[in-house]
């Protein structure tokens, strides 16, 4: 089945979501308010019930929590709960005009204006279209409710502004060829945006980077991750790493390609990942950064938040205060796009 085929058919999605926490247990407070734990292989519920799965039909804002009311949202749809390699799953079924506002809502602080706003829900629509079935064999869902898919927290009270604002946009798509473009977002890129190449080393022809500027002006400077710095201690980050000191060997558009010593060395993406993986996502938040050194630390000077490819969402919204419509800030991140109506045929 084509993604063509799929815009007509697809009606609903699939996420997993809590998935970055190991769940002990589950309160839903539905009509009839239930908790669930693990029993072994099974799920039992407080009602002294043992199935594998279980199913809910969610009213229009059901709360659910987890692990003794340590974290809790709000969702609507279906919920399916069971156990996978051990761990607890939470799945949440809804439709998929309703998952992509509310990854659009999740996914912004504060809302974008209204042109922005446009712009971001057919990124989202076509990243969410293009990517089905991330987590089929670990979750069994299409998408995780994190950063490495699309972040998505359930139910907003931003859900009726941005429905009400891209209601004369939400049945068109993003296509290159004939076909749904991939579309990529960070929420900000900085003065450079990355190509494809820079970072995963294979090219997309229609992702442009390059300087990230609008009348030769730099965008979003005023915005909290455009500049950052942050110290690592030298001998700490060393041992993590298992290196004698640490040296960007090559930069490209200004973001790290190589990094390492002369034995062990790393491409920038996969770096990154090893910094988020002990420290979190929120140290060292692009690879869009300069290196240097006292005799404590390591400091990190850099800009911007995310990989740098695609869509930069809050120079998306200051593109829109310049006066530039949905379709014009679209153009200004991707080459060669056509905007059609269900389907790119």
């Amino acid at each position: 089945m084509t993604i063509q085929i799929l815009l007509f058919f697809l009606e609903f999605i699939t996420v997993s979501v809590f998935s970055k926490y190991n769940i002990e247990n589950i309160k839903i407070y539905n009509k009839n308010p239930v908790t669930l734990s693990k029993c072994g292989d099974l799920i039992c519920s407080n009602a002294k019930m043992k199935n594998k799965i279980f199913y809910f039909k969610l009213s229009d804002n059901t709360k659910i929590s987890i692990n003794n009311d340590s974290k809790k949202r709000y969702f609507s749809g279906e919920l399916f709960v069971f156990i996978k390699n051990n761990k607890i799953i939470l799945n949440n079924k809804l439709k998929t005009d309703d998952y992509i506002t509310k990854v659009v809502s999740s996914e912004l602080d504060n809302l974008l204006l209204n042109e922005a706003l446009k712009a971001f829900y057919l990124i989202v629509k076509n990243y969410t279209l293009s990517n089905l079935n991330k987590h089929s064999k670990d979750y069994e869902s299409d998408f995780c409710d994190l950063a490495h898919c699309q972040v998505y927290h359930g139910n907003s009270y931003k859900e009726k502004i941005i429905k009400e604002t891209v209601k004369d946009i939400k049945d068109e798509i993003l296509c290159f060829e004939n076909n749904i473009a991939k579309t990529y977002f960070n929420a900000i890129c900085g003065p450079f945006r990355a190509t494809t190449g820079i970072i995963w080393n294979y090219d997309i022809k229609y992702i442009k980077g390059g300087k990230n500027t609008f009348n030769n002006e730099n965008l979003a400077t005023t915005s909290n991750n455009y500049k950052w710095q942050f110290n690592l201690d030298k001998k700490e980050l060393n041992e993590y790493l298992k290196i004698e000191y640490l040296k960007i060997f090559e930069s490209k558009l200004n973001y790290v390609t190589i990094i390492g010593d002369d034995k062990t060395k790393w491409n920038g993406e996969n770096f990154r990942r090893l910094i988020a993986k002990k420290y979190g996502w929120g140290k060292l938040k692009s690879n869009q950064f300069n290196l240097t050194e006292n005799k404590s630390d390591y400091i990190f000077s850099g800009f911007g938040f995310g990989n740098g490819i695609g869509f930069c969402i809050e120079e998306s919204d200051d593109l829109a205060k310049r006066k530039l419509n949905y379709k014009e800030i679209i153009n200004f991140f991707f080459d060669n796009l056509q905007i059609k109506k269900n389907n790119c045929k």
